[in-house]
């Protein structure tokens, strides 16, 4: 099976792009208070590791990449 999918989201100005996007959302409790996608991903994850009580590094094991700025092997 092959799925391609492409967006296009520059016909519409930043504020109504984001205002779109937004409504993607649960609009009363999520979108209304001003919470886009990436925001809502972010608040899911943290939710998710406080309810199983993930610590915050776990599974990302720190090295040591150009120079000193810290980088997690399983981003890579």
């Amino acid at each position: 099976m092959l799925v391609i999918g492409v967006e296009k989201m520059n016909l519409l100005p930043t504020p109504q792009m984001t205002h779109v996007l937004a409504c993607c959302s649960h609009w009363p409790s999520e979108g209304s208070q001003g919470l886009v996608v990436p925001m809502l991903f972010a608040a899911y994850a943290k939710g998710y590791q406080d309810h199983y009580q993930i610590p915050p590094d776990a599974g990302a094991e720190k090295i040591d990449v150009d120079g000193g700025a810290l980088a997690s092997r399983t981003a890579r």
